[in-house]
């Protein structure tokens, strides 16, 4: 007994396009999975497809964006979308160095590792470091000891004076600090970023 020749042709269309190159049309987030609606196969499409992304990294791909069409068992039905990306978005020919990369969108990087091991946050080459909140709070305080030394020294300070000087007679006395107390009001507070830790 040999198989009708259109049913293997059914076979065979269905593991050639278990896995295709797939373009989003449209997509929405009403759901924990991005559900797009990707064209295949050149003309043909499928609606509330799922678009997979691995574990911790969580992105909606724009409306252009290519990627893999996957059918497990030539099952439409069920296909997923992986991998999907704009053509043009990608920040690649920026003189990157082998090991060298990042999160982008867009086509632009929004944390970047470079070959000496920093990490850049909004764009490929971070403008200044990130300061180490305890750090500066150290130093802060540091100030303010400093200030409040100096504040203790002034409003204490007096004048040993020659009495007979003023009132005529002989003697030594003492004067009143020479202004009124210096009152210091700023306390150095935490500048830790509320959503950016660095090491």
């Amino acid at each position: 007994m040999t198989p009708d020749r259109a049913w293997m042709r059914k076979i065979w269309a269905r593991v050639n396009s278990a896995i295709v190159r797939g373009i989003v049309r449209r997509t929405t987030e009403d759901t924990s999975l991005p559900l797009l609606q990707v064209e295949w196969a050149a003309d043909r499409a499928s609606d509330s497809v799922e678009y997979l992304q691995p574990q911790g990294i969580y992105f909606r791909p724009r409306a252009g964006a290519e990627g893999l069409f996957l059918a497990a068992a030539g099952d439409r039905a069920a296909a997923v979308l992986v991998d999907a990306q704009k053509r043009g978005d990608t920040p690649g020919g920026e003189d990157i160095a082998e090991g060298e990369g990042g999160l982008y969108y867009a086509g632009e990087f929004g944390v970047f590792l470079d070959a000496a091991g920093l990490v850049h946050l909004g764009a490929k080459s971070g403008e200044d470091f990130v300061a180490l909140a305890a750090k500066v709070k150290s130093d802060l305080d540091g100030i303010k000891s400093d200030l409040d030394a100096l504040k203790e020294a002034f409003d204490t300070h007096t004048h040993v004076l020659a009495i007979a000087a003023l009132a005529g007679a002989g003697g030594t006395g003492t004067a009143a600090p020479p202004a009124p107390p210096v009152i210091l009001t700023y306390s150095p507070t935490s500048p830790a970023a509320a959503k950016v830790k660095a090491t």
